[in-house]
C-alpha cells in the first residue's frame, strides 16, 4: 500500500492587523488636508508612494482656491513644493448627507447611495500622488524607525489667505523574510475600475505601494457591475505598462459574483470567485443575475481561456458571500485545480472556519491551494471619512509563491505556482517553508510523492518571522496521523 502526500502549508502565526496606514488629519466643517499612506514601508525601499488630499468642507458654503502644497521634514526643510491653483467647490452638504445615511445602519441600497454622494465630491477635492524620497525626511533609515512627513496647504477663501497643516508617520520596517526562489504578492486587489470612481487608487499607485512592501507580483481583480469590456481592456494595458515600468509581474483577472438561489431574508448572498489567467473579459451583471451557480461560474472561467484560465474562492465564509453555505464543496474545475482565500483581513474572524473547510477538502483527496490576500478596496475619498472606511487593507495579507528561476516578469510562472499549490498563505508577512525528504529526494510545497506504507520520511520546516517576531508554534495536520504541535 502506498500513500500519496500533498505538501501544503498555511501560515497564520500571528493573526494581527495593522489598522494603521490611514490618512492623517481631521475632518469636520472646514478645509481639510490629508496625507494618505499605507503607514509602512519595508527595506530596502527608499521611496514611499503617498497621496496628498485636500478638501473644502467649510460650513459657510464658500468655494476655496488651493494655491500650493508644501512638504517638509521635521527639521523644517522644504522637500517639495507643488503649485496647484485649483478652486475647490464646497461639498460640506454632501458630506453631511453621506454621514447621515451611514448613521442609519448598513444596507446594500444605502451603501449605493453613499457611493453616489461621494462621487459628487470630486469637485470639492484635490488629489496628488507623490513618491517621497525617504532619505530627505530621515537621513539614517533604520528598521523600526518612524519617518514624519509634514504637509502645509495655502488656501485663498473670501479674499483671505488660510494656512493649514497636517502630518503623517511612516514606519520603516525590516525587509520581508528572504528565502531563495520564494516571492511574495497579493492575488485580490481592486482599483478605480471596480466602481467607476476616479478616487479609487490606480493600478500604477498600487504597484508602487506593492514594491515598497517588497511584493514581486500582483493580480488585480476588479468586479462588476461597473467593470466593462472597455475598462477591462484599459486595465490590461495599464498592467502591461506597469510591468514594463517597474519590472514586476502585474496581472489582470476578475472577481465574479455568483447568484444565490435562496438568498437570506436580510441581504443577498452572492459568493465570489477570483478568475485568473483570463485573455478576455467575462461580463458580471449585478446581483441577482451574476455569472450563474458556483459550478457554472467555475466552468465559465475554465473555458474562457483554456488551458490557462482558472480560479479560486474569495472569502469563502464571509456572511455576505458564504461560498460553502451556498455551494458546498464545489471548489475545483475539471482539471482538479482549485483554491481558497484562507485569510482575508476584512473577515479575519472566519479564518478558523475556512481552515477547517480546507482541511476537509484535503482529506477528500482534493489538491486545494490556500492563499492570503488583501482584498483592498480603499479609495482616497474615504481618507476624508474615517467613519465610512477605517483602514486600507493592502499589505495585510500576503501569499508567497515558490518559483525557481523566475525572471520577475513572467505571469505564467505565477499562475502555474498557484495552480500547483506552491504557495504559503501568511496573515502578517511571516514565511514558513516545508520540504519532505524521502528515498534520497527532496520535495517542495505543492509536490506529490507516493510513500510505501511503513516507510520513514522526514518533514523539515523553516519558519521565518517578520518585524522581529519569532515563530513560537508549529501545528502539523495530516490525514494519516494525529495532529502534532511543536
Amino acid at each position: 500500500m502506498k500513500m500519496r502526500i500533498n505538501l501544503i502549508l498555511v501560515l497564520t502565526l500571528a493573526l494581527f492587523l495593522f489598522l494603521g496606514g490611514v490618512a492623517a488629519g481631521e475632518q469636520g466643517d472646514e478645509l481639510v488636508l490629508k496625507i494618505d499612506t499605507l503607514g509602512t514601508v519595508r527595506a530596502p525601499a527608499k521611496t514611499a508612494p503617498v497621496v496628498l488630499v485636500a478638501g473644502n468642507f467649510k460650513a459657510d458654503g464658500k468655494d476655496a482656491l488651493l494655491n500650493k502644497l508644501t512638504l517638509k521634514n521635521t527639521r523644517g526643510q522644504v522637500v517639495k513644493t507643488i503649485t496647484v491653483g485649483k478652486t475647490l467647490a464646497n461639498v460640506a452638504d454632501m458630506a453631511r448627507k453621506a454621514r447621515n445615511l451611514k448613521s442609519k445602519g448598513d444596507s446594500e441600497e444605502r451603501g449605493k447611495e453613499i457611493v453616489k454622494l461621494l462621487k459628487t465630491g470630486e469637485k470639492g477635492l484635490y488629489l496628488q500622488s507623490v513618491s517621497l524620497d525617504l532619505e530627505k525626511f530621515e537621513s539614517d533609515l533604520q528598521p523600526e524607525s518612524t519617518i514624519t512627513v509634514q504637509l502645509e496647504a495655502e488656501f485663498r477663501v473670501g479674499g483671505k489667505t488660510e494656512i493649514i497643516t497636517t502630518q503623517a508617520n511612516i514606519v520603516y520596517l525590516s525587509r520581508q523574510p528572504y528565502a531563495a526562489n520564494w516571492f511574495s504578492g497579493d492575488g485580490h486587489i481592486h482599483t478605480a475600475y471596480s466602481t467607476n470612481d476616479s478616487f479609487y487608487k490606480t493600478i500604477d499607485t498600487r504597484v508602487k505601494e506593492g514594491l515598497s512592501l517588497g511584493y514581486s507580483w500582483l493580480i488585480f481583480t476588479d468586479h462588476g457591475p461597473d467593470l466593462t469590456q472597455e475598462t477591462w481592456n484599459a486595465s490590461k494595458q495599464e498592467a502591461l505598462q506597469a510591468m514594463q515600468r517597474y519590472w514586476t509581474s502585474v496581472m489582470i483577472g476578475e472577481e465574479l459574483s455568483t447568484n444565490d438561489p435562496a438568498p437570506g431574508p436580510l441581504l443577498p448572498r452572492d459568493p465570489h470567485y477570483l478568475a485568473y489567467g483570463l485573455d478576455s473579459f467575462i461580463p458580471n451583471p449585478e446581483y441577482p443575475i451574476g455569472t450563474g451557480t458556483g459550478r457554472q461560474t467555475i466552468d465559465l472561467v475554465e473555458n474562457s481561456n483554456r488551458p490557462d484560465s482558472f480560479g479560486f474562492i474569495a472569502h469563502p465564509n464571509s456572511s455576505w458571500y458564504p461560498w460553502f453555505d451556498v455551494w458546498g464543496d464545489i471548489v475545483t474545475d475539471s482539471k482538479g485545480v482549485g483554491g481558497l482565500e484562507v485569510y482575508n483581513p476584512h473577515t479575519p474572524g472566519t479564518t478558523p472556519a475556512t481552515l477547517a473547510e480546507w482541511d476537509q477538502l484535503l482529506r477528500q483527496g482534493k489538491k486545494i491551494t490556500g492563499t492570503a490576500n488583501s482584498d483592498a478596496h480603499y479609495y482616497w475619498t474615504a481618507g476624508l471619512f474615517e467613519w465610512l472606511i477605517d483602514f486600507d487593507s493592502f499589505g495585510k495579507g500576503t501569499t508567497y509563491l515558490y518559483m525557481p528561476g523566475w525572471s520577475g516578469t513572467d505571469p505564467g510562472a505565477v499562475y502555474e505556482a498557484l495552480k500547483k499549490g506552491r504557495a504559503v498563505a501568511s496573515s502578517d508577512g511571516s514565511l514558513a517553508m516545508a520540504t519532505l525528504s524521502y528515498g534520497g529526494k527532496t520535495y517542495q510545497i505543492g509536490d506529490e510523492v507516493e510513500i510505501a506504507s511503513g516507510d520513514a520520511f522526514q518533514i523539515n520546516v523553516d519558519a521565518k518571522g517578520v518585524d522581529s517576531k519569532r515563530v513560537s508554534k508549529i501545528r502539523l495536520v495530516s490525514n494519516y496521523a494525529d495532529t502534532e504541535r511543536y
